[in-house]
């Protein structure tokens, strides 16, 4: 019979860390950077992935909060 490999915590798991990456953004960097499943190349890359993203996604947030406000004081949006 083959031996049992020990298995790891379900949190470190790709799936488990990727559905918090894509929940919690940068705040499962800590799950993602501990988890033994990923390789130092795919720690970067998501890392540098997810920081983009979030940054991404608070520029285009900011820009849309400012045009309602424009269009809601009756200023001209550029």
């Amino acid at each position: 019979m083959d031996e049992l490999k020990p298995r790891g915590k379900w949190y470190y798991k790709k799936i488990s860390v990727l559905i918090a990456l894509v929940s919690f953004g940068p705040l499962a960097y800590p799950l993602l950077w501990k988890s033994p499943d990923f390789n130092f190349f795919w720690k970067i890359f998501l890392t540098v992935f997810f920081t983009a993203l979030t940054v991404y996604l608070i520029v285009v947030s900011w820009e849309m909060y400012f045009a309602l406000i424009r269009m809601m004081t009756g200023q001209t949006v550029r």
